[in-house]
């Protein structure tokens, strides 16, 4: 399983580098001139993901510090665990943060729920106490470990996480809307990973800072978000389940964590491969998860939404960064050989999931109102494939409707009422589903339009005609244009298909 891992995310690798130079010269091309583009976003993560990568490097093989901070009572080596336990918690609460957009939530709030979750940590102890007293512990036995992982660990271990969430749900106002239920519960289990992480940390002398970065970390996190994400749904969407939603979520969390656990553990079955597999598939649930709530907020506006189109690279750069600040670490401590030996192995172990963590969290899809299904309806088996082509929301550009390219019949003098006032300009608004496309969005016209009774500028559905251009591409191409009899579907997401129109195809830009 390792070398097919190893195969995959070699392939990841080189389909990633063409996404990257894709991007890069596009941006090279929308810049207009070399100097422009010294100063676009693009040209700056390169720049910043090549530092991250060879200054470090180029210390370590051509520098002799190697090993000037080993000391016997491992005072640097608990130094550098507890900088990185916290530098991967910042990192991932970087992340979760950057998605709570439409209402941000208070720093002091989030600080105060990780600060309680580094308390609350400390009850697992007495409880793992209590269930080796009564002789319940794990003995190498796959019924009675599978068990052990469910119970001993799964269940006191999001028991404990909770209670922060919990706190801050009933004794604060902050907890107002539905990502707020994933923020909340992500900052929680972060503070639980955090204290976790400098133990193994140490005890691992900083090789384990990927693995505690890409899997335990987010795995503590989607873990406390499937309860939170179980509350959120019956608080907004399905009132009847209140009542058990914690409950039962607890007890669906508590196995989940259980079963991502007895496979590492259980030396009997010695399939570790399985939570490889569980991890990829619970990362995307996750995402779909996040998206979901995300699209949910009461607070949404199309002014507000301002999704940052460079995430994957961001993370990418990051996770690179905590990599090779890991290296350096360990060169510090132990010398060239093991620091190189650990970059050798992180890579080759640990590639695939590092850029499918990437991709997926940098391909979120804003459609207001929309929840997508947990698990991919049309191939399950995608579950295990990185969203590499995801359609980022395109609300807030700007278009230009230059010229009718042809009419739908049935719309009578639609078309060529429209075709007497091109070119027209407008912006797009929220974004929809519609027949399945879900490329398409409300437009806003700069100027009303009146087509006989029809009032078309608030009552315009637009959607791409083109393979080759996204809907705002700044080169001309075809986009087909509805009139909407009523747009009450936009409150969940989607049009239905007796409610709109087509009036026919344009000649449109992005400006």
């Amino acid at each position: 399983m390792s070398h097919l891992m190893t195969l995959l995310g070699i392939g990841m690798g080189v389909a990633f580098v063409l996404l990257w130079t894709q991007d890069f010269l596009r941006a090279y091309k929308l810049s207009g001139s070399f100097n422009r583009f010294l100063c676009s976003p693009k040209a700056r993560e390169t720049f910043y993901f090549l530092l991250v990568i060879f200054i470090p490097i180029r210390i370590v093989n051509s520098t002799q510090f190697g090993g000037i901070l080993a000391s016997d009572d491992g005072f640097s080596l608990s130094i550098f665990s507890v900088t990185f336990a916290l530098g991967i918690s910042l990192f991932w609460f970087w992340y979760v943060r950057a998605l709570d957009m439409f209402e941000r939530e208070p720093v002091g709030s989030l600080f105060l729920t990780f600060l309680m979750s580094c308390v609350t940590i400390w009850l697992v102890f007495p409880y793992h106490d209590l269930l080796h007293s009564w002789g319940f512990k794990l003995n190498g036995e796959p019924l009675n470990d599978w068990w052990y992982c469910v119970i001993g660990i799964g269940l006191i271990e999001e028991f404990v996480k909770i209670i922060p969430f919990l706190i801050m749900l009933r004794l604060s106002k902050q907890v107002n809307e539905p990502f707020d239920y994933i923020f909340y519960g992500s900052v929680s289990a972060l503070g639980f990973a955090f204290i976790e992480n400098i133990q193994y940390l140490k005890e691992w002398h900083l090789t384990s800072v990927l693995g505690r970065t890409l899997y335990a970390s987010l795995a503590h996190m989607f873990f406390t978000s499937l309860i939170t994400y179980g509350m959120a749904i019956a608080h907004y969407k399905k009132p009847d389940w209140k009542p058990f939603a914690l409950p039962v979520m607890l007890v669906v969390a508590a196995v989940f964590h259980g079963f991502y656990d007895f496979w590492l553990i259980n030396e009997a079955v010695n399939m570790p491969w399985v939570t490889s597999l569980f991890f990829l598939v619970s990362m995307q649930v996750w995402m779909t998860m996040k998206n979901n709530l995300v699209n949910l907020s009461p607070f949404y506006s199309n002014e507000s939404l301002d999704w940052e189109k460079s995430m994957r690279y961001r993370i990418v750069n990051g996770l690179a960064a905590i990599s090779y600040l890991a290296y350096l670490g360990i060169f510090l401590l132990e010398g060239s050989k093991q620091a190189n030996d650990f970059l050798q192995g992180a890579w080759v172990h640990n590639i695939y999931v590092f850029l499918f963590i990437a991709l997926n969290f940098g391909a979120h899809e804003i459609i207001p109102g929309h929840v997508e299904n947990l698990i991919f309806q049309d191939n399950p088996l995608r579950m295990l494939l990185p969203r590499f082509f995801a359609i980022r929301t395109k609300t807030g550009k700007r278009i230009l409707l230059a010229k009718m390219l042809s009419s739908a019949a049935y719309e009578g003098g639609f078309a060529g009422a429209i075709e007497g006032i091109t070119p027209l300009n407008g912006t797009l608004g929220r974004r929809v589903i519609y027949n399945g496309d879900r490329e398409c969005y409300l437009l806003e016209l700069d100027e009303y339009v009146e087509l006989g009774e029809a009032f078309l500028g608030t009552r315009l559905l637009i959607s791409n005609a083109s393979k080759d251009h996204n809907i705002a591409d700044p080169e001309l191409h075809p986009i087909r244009i509805f009139s909407l009899l009523t747009d009450k579907g936009k409150m969940n997401g989607e049009i239905p298909l007796a409610d709109a129109r087509l009036i026919g195809h344009v000649l449109s830009r992005g400006v």
